[in-house]
């Protein structure tokens, strides 16, 4: 099943990852560096910065709720400039809603707010005896980010990985880096290793 991703800002604004509501782009800019590290353990650390920049001085982000599509999550922490944020965890049947209200009343033309999102998931990393597979979800509607860049950090010791959709991920230091043209709608997928072994024993 296919891991979606929502992001609700002020009123109004989604990620899918579904397209955005035109007040949320009429009034807002948005800029994405998303990280998801990968553990030696499978566990996936993901942290999204993101940076609201104000298009109007007549309406300021007072609230942000993402609802991602994985089951399974933890240790999920906000902050802003003005500090901490207790995040607001809602289980449902399309997987987990994060809310947050912002410390930061940020106000007026080009006026941007900064904040960040993360937590720990077992649902992108499947490990299956040698081989390793990864998979990110896509974007709907590109137009509605500024900008929207993605790492992928991965163990030392998987080494080079076997496969890689989009194919124009390169990896640099266990870093494969992606803008969002490149995620497009369909995500990102990497493979490691080349070869299963199993051993049947004659019964």
């Amino acid at each position: 099943m296919k891991k979606i991703l929502i992001i609700l800002f002020v009123f109004i604004f989604s990620l899918y990852l579904i397209p955005s509501h035109v007040f949320a782009e009429s009034n807002f800019t948005t800029d994405y560096a998303v990280t998801y590290n990968v553990l030696e353990n499978a566990l996936t650390h993901v942290t999204f910065n993101i940076t609201l920049a104000n298009k109007t001085s007549q309406y300021y982000a007072s609230s942000y709720s993402i609802q991602v599509g994985f089951k399974n999550i933890e240790n999920v922490l906000a902050s802003d400039n003005g500090g901490k944020i207790t995040p607001q965890i809602s289980k449902n049947d399309d997987g987990n809603n994060i809310e947050i209200v912002f410390n930061d009343r940020v106000v007026g033309l080009d006026k941007k707010l900064s904040f960040s999102i993360s937590f720990d998931t077992k649902d992108i990393a499947q490990k299956s005896g040698k081989i390793w597979d990864i998979n990110i979800p896509g974007l709907s509607e590109q137009k509605a980010y500024n900008a929207f860049n993605v790492n992928v950090i991965v163990p030392k010791f998987l080494g080079n990985p076997s496969y890689i959709k989009p194919d124009t991920g390169k990896l640099i230091n266990n870093n494969l880096i992606f803008t969002k043209e490149e995620l497009g709608e369909s995500g990102i997928s990497i493979s490691f290793g080349k070869e299963q072994i199993y051993n049947f024993l004659k019964m």
